[in-house]
């Protein structure tokens, strides 16, 4: 681990528009589902040599987009029905678990044979790290698949952190929308949202819905992840850590314009920073939270007596139009498999326009492709969506994402404690990024000392 920093060094350095443009070069000639043309059955061929025979797939996985119980039945329903359908010959056996470090870690020493892991960008530098990733431009290139249609910032992401090399493709794309309560508003008589609101129109909002009424204290506004997704996803694309420095930014002004434009919201009376479980339940159970930040596929949690809406999620004065940068859920073949080829195209599979319109239309989950079509179809067959503002679902205009490193995860719980004392009023903003700027410097570089040791 002692060259920690030279791999981030190295991480900037190298251009990763040609990397990208080399990829969708190599898959020339696709069709928009995804899929390149053949080369006169050269490509056919290889894949007939893959899925003529049987073959089990196992896949790792800790998270449904479908809210389903992960199960084998529940998996069935997210992935595996449309990779079977196109390769009869492939079956499934799910293993359910967390993908943090600790414990892909122990899979792995326990020889656990993985061919698929889902992940996301955050936990991609663990798959990274534990040796479990390889570059797939060679299978890109091999089975010719066409990248063109792709959401770019998400094959960016991808790419910075999986150190200038795609390790896995993105299948489902998020960005935080602005759900609200309708019986809220129609009870205080306070218009409704409305897409591409300010900060600061959010917060006049926030002022006339937070209230006690009938011995009832009723909160404006609630954001499903803390502050973690606001940070996160940053609409102004700050990266909390400069990686040919390995110093955090929180001092360079980006931070404190965004602090400053997020202050009024969590200084109105009665309207603090809650956690995901007590926002949930306070907008789903007890009702008495007027607006919500959360993910799309959140609907599904939702009562079918719960009058509600969704808009685009507030921007800033500054950046109009520009919504949180996306957060999409990936797919990999896991380097030590030998069955690579399978795992990767069956991982493809998700990524043709059949699978990704038809979850778009019945399910609503946001597609990582450009297409038009799929912000006119998001939910046009789930019943609980008809009457919404649907379209929403399906982000667009998105900030540039963060490059997720090995100290991202420090940068960012040290501009979490900075936001939340900010917010919170504890402290002046000024004196919150300072005083954090010092102390995450300080872990961050007794953490690089210390893995210069081992």
């Amino acid at each position: 681990m002692g060259d920690v920093k030279m791999n981030n060094k190295q991480r900037i350095r190298r251009p990763l528009a040609t990397l990208l443009l080399a990829l969708t070069v190599s898959a020339c000639s696709g069709g928009s589902d995804g899929k390149g043309a053949d080369d006169g059955g050269g490509a056919s061929s290889k894949l007939q040599d893959v899925t003529k025979a049987p073959v089990e797939l196992t896949f790792f996985t800790s998270y449904s987009t479908l809210m389903s119980d992960l199960s084998q039945e529940g998996f069935m329903n997210d992935f595996g029905q449309y990779m079977q359908k196109k390769y009869p010959n492939f079956s499934f056996k799910p293993i359910f678990g967390s993908t943090t470090k600790e414990t892909i870690q122990t899979i792995v020493a326990s020889k656990t044979p993985i061919d698929i892991i889902q992940i996301s960008p955050v936990q991609t530098f663990n798959f990274v790290d534990l040796g479990l990733s390889s570059d797939i431009s060679d299978l890109i290139k091999k089975y010719k698949l066409d990248l063109s249609h792709v959401e770019p910032s998400s094959l960016d992401l991808l790419t910075k952190a999986g150190n200038n090399q795609l390790v896995g493709l993105p299948y489902q794309m998020n960005s935080l929308v602005l759900f609200y309560n309708k019986d809220l508003f129609d009870k205080f008589g306070v218009p409704y949202p409305k897409d591409n609101m300010t900060w600061n129109e959010t917060a006049d909002i926030v002022r006339r819905t937070t209230r006690q009424d009938g011995g009832v204290q009723y909160i404006g506004f609630g954001n499903q992840q803390g502050w973690a997704n606001i940070l996160r996803s940053n609409q102004l694309s700050i990266e909390p850590i400069n990686l040919a420095t390995n110093k955090v930014t929180y001092e360079n002004g980006d931070w404190k314009r965004l602090f400053d434009q997020l202050h009024p919201i969590f200084q109105v009376p009665g309207n603090g920073i809650n956690t995901e479980a007590v926002s949930m339940n306070l907008f789903i159970k007890e009702r008495r939270l007027s607006m919500i930040l959360s993910y799309p596929e959140y609907y599904q949690r939702f009562p079918s007596d719960l009058n509600w809406d969704v808009v685009t999620s507030p921007q800033l004065a500054d950046r109009p139009g520009v919504n949180f940068a996306p957060v999409p859920i990936v797919l990999a073949p896991v380097a030590y498999s030998p069955k690579r080829d399978a795992a990767f195209l069956a991982i493809s599979e998700m990524l043709s326009e059949e699978v990704q319109l038809l979850r778009a239309r019945k399910y609503a989950i946001s597609s990582v492709l450009t297409d038009k079509k799929f912000r006119e179809q998001m939910g046009a067959e789930v019943p609980a969506l008809q009457g919404k503002n649907r379209q929403v679902m399906q982000p667009v205009n998105m900030a540039k994402s963060i490059t997720f490193s090995p100290l991202t995860s420090d940068a960012m719980n040290g501009i979490g404690t900075a936001f939340s004392d900010t917010m919170s009023g504890k402290k002046d903003a000024n004196t919150a990024l300072r005083e954090q700027a010092e102390a995450a410097n300080k872990k961050i570089a007794e953490k690089l000392e210390a893995e210069g040791k081992k």
